[in-house]
């Protein structure tokens, strides 16, 4: 009786420690059965995968920045989406319009992304005007500059080599065909065997960076999983590494951007 009482808390544990997993899982596959029963193809189409990448890593770049305010008394910055835009739209300008060198133009979007954050930051701690009350302010208020900036037009195009930064693959793609049948879909050898490559590494990555980390708390007196969680999980992550590597070598390989999102979480981890 004990021990099936163990295994019951210890299951509940783990339903409400990843809950918005089990959440995130369900509306997937239900939109997986939806799609297929109206003959749309499927979610997991790789070319779907990568595009699901490409349109909301900003999304992800944007929540990791997040972070920080959170954890710092659970603050919140309401402008982040504003400022975006207007960095953006700056960035267009900078570029397209002016024709300012690529890497100037990136060096002076930063600066001024981090001059408005200094400016909020400056209100916030000398001002004590509450942070939700600010960035409230200022994502009505960079909002309205960038579109006095834009003028209410699109800027384009924006030369190759810009794209080539946030919108180009590993490997890069190959004129010469070398294609072969996977799962009943062509896809480059070389893009396959290059990108399969990176996610065996990336797993092996997060095998050794996860044991060490382990080694480190039992080290320092801090509580762990059991041993059992602990290699469930590598191997869950692990096998997700590895599917979502596999719908990417389908495609067109690595989007760039993902390294990119990769290298940000890395850094403020």
């Amino acid at each position: 009786m004990e021990k099936k009482n163990k295994i019951g808390d210890s299951l509940k544990s783990v339903l409400k420690g990843n809950t918005m997993i089990f959440i995130l899982v369900g509306v997937m596959l239900l939109f997986e059965i939806l799609i297929r029963m109206s003959g749309h193809g499927s979610l997991f189409a790789p070319a779907n995968i990568t595009n699901i990448i490409r349109q909301n890593a900003y999304v992800a770049i944007l929540a990791t920045g997040m972070l920080l305010c959170i954890l710092t008394g659970g603050n919140i910055d309401l402008s982040v989406g504003s400022v975006v835009a207007l960095v953006g739209a700056l960035a267009g300008v900078f570029i397209v319009n002016l024709g300012m060198p690529i890497w100037l133009a990136i060096c002076l979007c930063l600066l001024i992304g981090t001059l408005i954050g200094a400016f909020h930051g400056f209100f916030i701690a000398y001002v004590h005007i509450p942070p939700f009350i600010t960035t409230l302010a200022g994502m009505l208020l960079w909002r309205g500059v960038a579109t006095i900036v834009l003028d209410g037009k699109p800027i384009a195009p924006f030369p190759q080599k810009y794209l080539n930064l946030f919108e180009s693959f590993i490997p890069s793609a190959n004129k010469e065909s070398n294609e072969i049948v996977v799962f009943g879909e062509l896809v480059d050898k070389n893009t396959l065997i290059a990108t399969l490559f990176i996610a065996l590494v990336c797993v092996l990555v997060f095998i050794a960076v996860e044991i060490v980390s382990r080694r480190k708390k039992i080290k320092n007196n801090y509580t762990v999983s059991s041993r059992g969680s602990f290699i469930a999980k590598l191997v869950v992550l692990s096998a997700v590494i590895l599917l979502m590597g596999q719908f990417l070598a389908r495609d067109r390989g690595l989007p760039v951007v993902l390294i990119l999102l990769a290298v940000i979480v890395a850094a403020y981890s």
